[in-house]
């Protein structure tokens, strides 16, 4: 099963919501399922691998804190394979 997990960070090295997402990423992808992750970024774009994990990152500039996981999953409904 393929799940996407949105947060407005995503990192093993924060703490807080961005801690949570992560271990819930690695979990998933160790119980066999492909895992998608959409992160904030301030300053970048882009696909990276993280710890073995695919993370998206959308751009977020100058946005209250509580619209960014909004603008993440936003833009996970564009998301094509």
């Amino acid at each position: 099963m393929t799940i996407i997990i949105v947060s407005n960070s995503f990192s093993a090295h924060e703490g807080g919501a961005a801690a949570i997402a992560f271990d819930q990423a690695r979990a998933l992808a160790a119980l066999g399922h492909d895992v998608l992750i959409f992160a904030g970024s301030p300053n970048f774009a882009g696909w990276s691998q993280e710890n073995g994990l695919p993370v998206y990152r959308v751009k977020i500039k100058d946005t209250r804190w509580f619209l960014r996981s909004y603008f993440c999953l936003r833009q996970s409904f564009f998301y094509r394979p």
